[in-house]
């Protein structure tokens, strides 16, 4: 598995993340699940992924969506991993949980804000400590990136 942390210094997290998820959409068909922490949080970047841009929106559905708008989505945000571990090669995890590295997918992707810096560092320290994931470490600065 491959394991993408991502430090910011200066990008808001939720920029930095959507411009992310939108690369994985410009893959065509590559299926990717946005891991949320509550459900809550889960409505919030629903709306925000509709309304990020004043030109573009980001197309996806959430767990509370009828099934046939999950089956045709690329991206599906989520509050539980249960159900999204098949045919879903990416996962994106809003508040760096850890333990999802134990899943199936192919890559995971972290991102931390300037504020977080310290736990990103606990964080990658546990992860390098693992034989099975491949980490890659890239670092923001003035919305360039670096990596580590």
């Amino acid at each position: 598995m491959e394991v993408s942390v991502y430090i910011l210094d200066t990008l808001s997290k939720t920029k930095a993340m959507f411009k992310l998820i939108e690369k994985v959409l410009e893959h065509g068909s590559i299926r990717a699940v946005l891991l949320c922490s509550s459900r809550d949080e889960m409505l919030m970047l629903d709306d925000l992924l509709w309304s990020y841009s004043s030109i573009s929106f980001i197309p996806h559905s959430n767990i509370e969506d009828e099934a046939i708008y999950q089956d045709n989505s690329k991206i599906i945000v989520t509050n539980t991993l249960d159900g999204y571990d098949n045919g879903f090669e990416v996962l994106f995890s809003w508040n760096n949980i850890l333990e999802v590295t134990s899943r199936s997918y192919k890559k995971v992707i972290f991102m931390y804000e300037a504020t977080q810096q310290e736990y990103a560092r606990l964080h990658i320290d546990t992860l390098s400590s693992k034989s099975e994931i491949s980490l890659r470490i890239f670092k923001e600065s003035g919305g360039s990136w670096s990596r580590l």
